[in-house]
């Protein structure tokens, strides 16, 4: 996964400013899947999935959300999305950002390993550690 621009800026104000980012109180951040690419300076809702039932999954910021190894921050636990209850759509791509719903600050974002079909009664998910990103 890739850090959007937005998240970019935001660490290079913290590091070189001393300007704390708005995310820095956040307790959680928020995994979204999303049907295309939400780019570089997208938001969360840029391209994000929406099938019946769909709702971001809350991830705390502490060893029990993530584990970190040198530059590496995988998922601690398992990321386990609403189960469809209608519609279909494919998410291509997922992103971590700061909103539970509506326009949120992407942090890192990246396509999936493969396209991941929902339908009525699927229930998307991310096994422990299959959420990486490589944060150099």
């Amino acid at each position: 996964m890739s850090k959007s621009t937005p998240a970019e800026d935001a660490l290079a104000r913290w590091l070189f400013h001393k300007t704390v980012p708005a995310f820095n109180a956040n307790t959680h951040f928020y995994v979204s899947l999303h049907r295309e690419d939400p780019g570089e300076a997208g938001a969360q809702n840029t391209n994000e999935v929406a099938y019946g039932g769909y709702a971001r999954v809350a991830v705390v910021r502490t060893s029990s959300g993530f584990t970190i190894a040198d530059t590496l921050v995988s998922n601690a636990s398992e990321i386990l999305f609403p189960t469809c209850t209608s519609g279909a759509v494919t998410a291509t791509h997922a992103a971590i950002g700061t909103a539970a719903t509506g326009t949120g600050l992407v942090l890192h974002y990246g396509p999936l390993s493969s396209s991941l079909p929902i339908s009525a009664g699927q229930t998307p998910r991310f096994g422990i550690g299959s959420l990486t990103i490589n944060d150099q």
